[in-house]
């Protein structure tokens, strides 16, 4: 890849956290790419957001609504953050 100030960067694997469109048709381009993955790529409708975190803990979280220091079932959840 070549960056806008003519600097060239290359990798064997490269990971993107990016959306299928905003990697392929806008961070690599299509005129590297077949013509039909690029028709594939544009049939992709996602107009919805997404967001994953994962952490990683020392320990379990401290619920004030929760008491208790032992593995419990609201241990096994998900948190949405909004």
């Amino acid at each position: 890849m070549r960056l806008t100030d003519g600097t060239e960067v290359s990798a064997p694997v490269v990971l993107s956290n990016s959306d299928p469109q905003r990697t392929f048709l806008g961070l690599v381009g299509r005129e590297e790419l077949p013509p039909d993955l690029v028709r594939r790529l544009e049939q992709i409708h996602s107009d919805t957001g997404y967001f994953k975190l994962h952490w990683a803990c020392h320990g379990l979280p401290e619920w004030k609504a929760l008491d208790g220091d032992d593995l419990s079932s609201h241990h096994f959840t998900h948190d949405r953050i909004c």
